[in-house]
């Protein structure tokens, strides 16, 4: 059952007002594959793994200096490539716990002045 977030990162709730709630994308359990071919005749064949990884996109809204000290506390550089991640599966309406790796995040300033604007940035977290 929802219950209020979409995301914990190492047991933080990811701010949803950071989550443009309309690129939020979730794919539950995807299936990976070994040694995937075409044969002869055109057929496709696969060994599917029993290991799922679960993938999580978004973009943020605008940010600003304060917002990408915290998207940075959330996914520490120590141990950028295996954190905890929970987040709301739709297929179960439920939560789902993983260890998970997040690429790096590209920041771009949209405008200077008084203070620092940045473009919306493209958050990944990818299961391991």
């Amino acid at each position: 059952m929802y219950n209020g977030y979409l995301l914990k990162i190492n047991g933080t709730i990811f701010p949803n007002r950071l989550i443009r709630i309309e690129t939020y994308k979730v794919t539950p359990k995807q299936k990976q594959s070994i040694d995937s071919y075409v044969d002869g005749d055109g057929y496709f064949h696969q060994t599917v793994l029993p290991h799922r990884r679960s993938k999580i996109e978004f973009e943020t809204p605008h940010l600003r200096v304060a917002d990408i000290i915290l998207i940075g506390a959330l996914f520490p550089d120590n141990n950028d490539t295996n954190f905890v991640f929970e987040y709301y599966n739709p297929e179960t309406d439920d939560y789902q716990t993983g260890k998970a790796y997040a690429p790096d995040i590209t920041y771009t300033i949209q405008k200077t002045k008084d203070s620092i604007i940045y473009m919306p940035v493209r958050i990944a977290i990818i299961e391991n």
